[in-house]
């Protein structure tokens, strides 16, 4: 993920990297503006918030999500969707 974000790759890359993401949740989606809200971004700035889709790869099965901000379809931003469980 961090390389994905270091390197602003594009879907294609990140597909050939890490396989297809788990979801995909859209602009207007309630899953989408509830994890720019919930989620520990790493990147420490404010590019998730301008991401048009969030990529979503399940973790510890479904418990934990990592999630790959994406805007003009490269990685603008990465961080976790924790289940605190």
């Amino acid at each position: 993920a961090q390389h994905a974000r270091d390197n602003r790759i594009n879907d294609v890359q990140l597909n050939r990297l890490m396989g297809a993401p788990d979801a995909r949740w859209a602009l207007g989606q309630p899953a989408h503006a509830d994890a720019l809200q919930r989620a520990q971004w790493q990147d420490g700035a404010a590019a998730h918030a301008i991401a048009t889709t969030l990529l979503v790869y399940n973790w510890r099965a479904r418990r934990d999500r990592m999630l790959l901000a994406v805007q003009d379809s490269r990685v603008v931003a990465t961080g976790w969707l924790h289940d605190f469980e």
